[in-house]
């Protein structure tokens, strides 16, 4: 049975819990103050970018080159992407920001 994961999110304002469930591109609701919230758009576009650059570097570390580096990177980028969220979630919560409709990266 599968368990949502708890992503550990605050609300700015008053600090209370947030739920990570919610619907795609609706906003996450405060329990507390009843504030909709969004993460910010830069934060996964960031990891992202870090993600591909450590497992590019991973992929040269092992000795790949020419036409093995066609595999290597994704398969380094992958398990770059396991552990950083790891991290990312464990050490450094997502901080929320208030919801703006207007933003088409919300999520």
């Amino acid at each position: 049975m599968w368990t949502p994961r708890d992503l550990r999110l605050r609300c700015p304002g008053c600090g209370a819990r947030v739920s990570s469930i919610h619907a795609w591109g609706t906003p996450y609701q405060c329990p507390g103050c009843n504030e909709q919230l969004q993460v910010p758009a830069g934060v996964y576009r960031r990891l992202g970018l870090i993600d591909l650059a450590i497992g590019f570097l991973a992929a040269l570390l092992i000795g790949a080159r020419g036409w093995d580096l066609l595999w290597a990177i994704p398969l380094g980028y992958a398990v770059a992407v396991a552990i950083t969220f790891e991290i990312q979630v464990r050490f450094f919560p997502t901080r929320l920001e208030a919801w703006n409709p207007e933003d088409k990266h919300w999520g």
